[in-house]
């Protein structure tokens, strides 16, 4: 329901005097528009320049909703939100390269990031058992794996494990946005450690003050770069994307009887298999599928909007200790882990960053952190552990979610 807890249309509505056609082209074009806005005007505000716009991706729709201006429930919210999450999975998935990953980045930076996203995991299920008392056990079992997901490789998986285990809307619509807050105070507490006196103390303690004594990858600078994608590409890739989507759902349905597996899941590992093979495959169609991967991210800025569009401010701020503890425990377990790991493997505080940024907000986080952190040098690692994240987040906050649900 919207903040101000009214009957009244909103403003989309009254513009049209209820048209649905008209109402939903319109809010089709708000929730384009948003990104494309964003864009342009984030990086040129001095005080939040160095912060990534993902963000207030979600934010400026929740708060045209909570506004009144856009409703906050419709109807085409439903069948956008999933149309939308499964093609950002598909394409942005479909772009891993996991044999190029594992060339390109050194063992001990990968095992780093899988460590990471464990600690994650683990910060889950403490959070699970503190906060269970308080917003009742199922519900923070839910929270608890969507939480996994999206601190693991970006807000997609939120999305993802959500509709996979069946999250509530109304619990989703108050717990993702402290998520995204959390997520944002932790990201501007890792860009002002790089002017912090806590920084040398750190670097001190790890035992690598500087980069080049720190594993480093193999061949950063091999990441996928060709040529733009053509109408051809678009083709074959929707093509490509009709092809597994409908075998993920008969596969779905096939073994529905036998064990729970979610078609996100499904619609995940085909996109994994799909990314491998294509780049040996002779043929041109299939070889270029990966340029497609901005599209993916197009679909990911799309569904933050729907998602922060459904958001309740009201109810999150109404539940804000509850809801906000489970995401600082995560992280806060996550960073305990880390910084101990990269202790043990040597590898230095600013790579350490990056991983940490990497799983906390995902491919689109990483390298717009890693050059407020001036170290341009680490985006391609950024980038790689990001879309890596993708994947690992989904199997992660899934069978985390079910695990605890029982």
């Amino acid at each position: 329901m919207r903040d101000n807890v009214t009957d009244q249309p909103t403003v989309v509505e009254s513009l049209f005097s209820g048209d649905p056609l008209a109402t939903s082209l319109c809010l089709i074009a708000i929730f384009l528009a948003c990104p494309a806005v964003l864009m342009q005007v984030i990086p040129r505000i001095p005080v939040i320049r160095k912060v990534t716009f993902v963000p207030f991706l979600f934010l400026v729709p929740m708060i045209l909703s909570s506004l009144g201006i856009i409703p906050d429930s419709y109807p085409l919210y439903k069948p956008l939100q999933s149309t939308a999450l499964y093609m950002a999975i598909f394409f942005m998935v479909l772009a891993i390269d996991l044999g190029q990953i594992l060339r390109s980045l050194a063992t001990r930076i990968l095992l780093l990031f899988v460590i990471g996203c464990l600690g994650t995991a683990t910060g889950a299920i403490l959070a699970h058992a503190i906060c269970a008392p308080l917003i009742g056990t199922e519900s923070s079992a839910m929270v608890a794996g969507c939480t996994t997901a999206a601190y693991s490789g970006g807000s997609m998986n939120w999305a993802a494990v959500s509709e996979a285990i069946d999250v509530p809307g109304s619990l989703s619509a108050t717990a993702f946005p402290a998520m995204v807050i959390m997520y944002t105070l932790y990201l501007g507490a890792l860009l002002a450690l790089d002017n912090s006196p806590l920084r040398p103390l750190l670097e001190r303690w790890i035992g690598v003050e500087d980069r080049n004594d720190a594993p480093a990858m193999a061949a950063a600078d091999e990441v996928q770069s060709s040529a733009a994608p053509k109408l051809e590409d678009y083709i074959n890739g929707f093509l490509a994307f009709t092809i597994v989507y409908l075998a993920s759902i008969v596969l779905e349905q096939w073994v529905r009887g036998l064990v729970f597996i979610p078609m996100v899941i499904f619609l995940t590992t085909f996109a994994i298999l799909l990314g491998a093979v294509a780049p040996k495959v002779r043929f041109a169609g299939v070889r270029r599928l990966g340029n497609l991967s901005t599209f993916g991210e197009a679909s990911l800025y799309f569904l933050l909007g729907i998602i922060g569009a459904q958001a309740s401010l009201s109810g999150s701020l109404l539940n804000a200790p509850a809801l906000l503890l489970m995401p600082t425990v995560v992280i806060a377990v996550h960073v305990f882990v880390l910084l101990l790991s990269a202790r043990l493997l040597k590898v230095d505080l600013a790579t350490c960053t990056i991983v940490s940024i990497a799983a906390i907000g995902g491919a689109a986080s990483a390298p717009a952190a890693a050059g407020a952190l001036r170290a341009p040098e680490l985006i391609p690692l950024g980038v790689l552990l990001g879309s890596l994240g993708y994947a690992i987040g989904t199997y992660l906050g899934v069978y985390l979610g079910l695990f605890l649900l029982g």
